[in-house]
C-alpha cells in the first residue's frame, strides 16, 4: 500500500490503476487521519484522492484512471466498471466519474450542478461525489440533496454522495465499499431517506 500511495503521489499523476489490492484496514485508516488532520485543503484534497483511488481498486472490480483530463473538464478519477456479476452495480454504467472535495464547507447545489453537467457531457450513467462534509440541505429546491434527485428523474443521472462519515463505517468494517454504493444507488433511484 505504501508503494501505492507513493506512486499515486509521484510527478505525474495521471495514470491508470489496474493492480488488484487486497483490504488493508490500518492503511485505510491511516488516509482518513490523514485527510482529517490536513490543514492545507490541497494536501488533504490528495489523500481524498488517494483513499478513492484505493477503495475502487481493492474490489479488483474497477479499473481507476487518475486525474484524468477531457476537453470539457478535468476529473479526480475515472473508473472503469468492469462488473458482470452483479445486477445492481452493473446499473452504475460502464464508466464513473468521481469527484473528491475536501472543503470545510458544506458542497451546495452549484457545485453538483457542475459535477452533474460534467457526468452527462461524459454520458456517464453514474457520478460520485467523495467529500469531507455532507453536502447541503434536505429536500428543499435550492439544496444540493434536491438538485440530485430532480436531475436523477430528468435523466437517470446518478450522482452518489459518499462522506467522510462513510468512510469510517467502511474503515470500521461496518459496510463494504460495494454494499455501501447499492446503498447510496438505491436511496436516489427510490427516493428514499439519505
Amino acid at each position: 500500500e505504501l508503494i501505492f500511495l507513493e506512486f499515486l503521489s509521484s510527478g505525474s499523476r495521471k495514470m491508470r490503476v489496474l493492480q488488484f489490492l487486497l483490504w488493508d484496514n490500518l492503511f485505510f485508516n491511516t488516509l482518513i487521519r490523514e485527510i482529517e488532520s490536513k490543514n492545507i485543503a490541497n494536501d488533504a484534497g490528495k489523500y481524498l484522492e488517494f483513499l478513492s483511488a484505493y477503495l475502487f481498486s481493492i474490489s479488483g472490480k474497477f479499473e481507476v484512471f487518475i486525474n484524468s483530463i477531457s476537453l470539457h473538464a478535468e476529473h479526480d478519477l475515472k473508473i472503469r466498471n468492469l462488473i458482470k456479476d452483479d445486477p445492481i452495480l452493473e446499473l452504475l454504467g460502464r464508466y464513473l466519474l468521481v469527484e473528491c472535495k475536501n472543503w470545510e464547507n458544506k458542497p451546495d447545489s452549484s457545485i453538483l450542478k457542475k459535477f452533474i453537467s460534467n457526468v452527462r457531457f461524459a454520458r456517464c450513467d453514474t457520478g460520485i461525489l467523495i467529500t469531507k462534509k455532507e453536502i447541503t440541505g434536505t429536500m428543499r429546491r435550492d439544496s444540493a440533496w434536491y438538485v440530485i434527485r430532480a436531475e436523477y428523474h430528468k435523466d437517470n443521472v446518478i450522482i452518489i454522495v459518499i462522506t467522510l462519515n462513510d468512510l469510517e463505517q467502511i474503515a470500521q468494517e461496518k459496510i463494504s465499499f460495494l454494499e455501501l454504493l447499492k446503498k447510496k444507488y438505491e436511496q436516489i433511484r427510490f427516493d428514499e431517506n439519505c
